[in-house]
């Protein structure tokens, strides 16, 4: 995984748990640089240990400890090959939140408030005229 970090908010977008799939989202305002959405989206999602709003994150590898003790919490440990559990760890503010997930993805959109780009696209309902 490269390195990731980002100075700007983001939040728990959406979670779709039949895919185990996370989305934290910076919303862009269409400005600039920060014209664009900043997705982190997590795949295979077994454990979450983060809260709800993020201001500023730059992504880690967990150390020998860490991972000693999520194992010990999940009873999940991180798979050597790489190929499935691995545990992601996001500092903001200081302080260190983890994900454990199979797998990461961080890109950028252009989506409205109401899409995701995780499992299937949201749709907004027509009102009536």
């Amino acid at each position: 995984m490269d390195r990731f970090s980002s100075a700007r908010d983001f939040q728990i977008w959406d979670f779709y748990i039949s895919f185990g799939q996370l989305l934290l989202r910076s919303v862009g305002n269409g400005e600039g640089a920060n014209a664009t959405n900043i997705d982190i989206t997590f795949r295979g999602v077994f454990y979450l240990d983060i809260p709800a709003t993020l201001s500023g994150v730059e992504l880690g590898t967990a150390t020998d400890d860490e991972l000693a003790r999520l194992a010990a919490r999940t009873g999940i440990s991180q798979d050597p090959t790489g190929q499935y559990h691995k545990y992601f760890v996001l500092m903001s503010k200081g302080n260190l939140y983890y994900v454990g997930a199979m797998d990461i993805y961080i890109g950028e959109n252009t989506l409205d408030m109401m899409e995701t780009s995780i499992g299937a696209v949201y749709q907004v309902p027509q009102q009536k005229a």
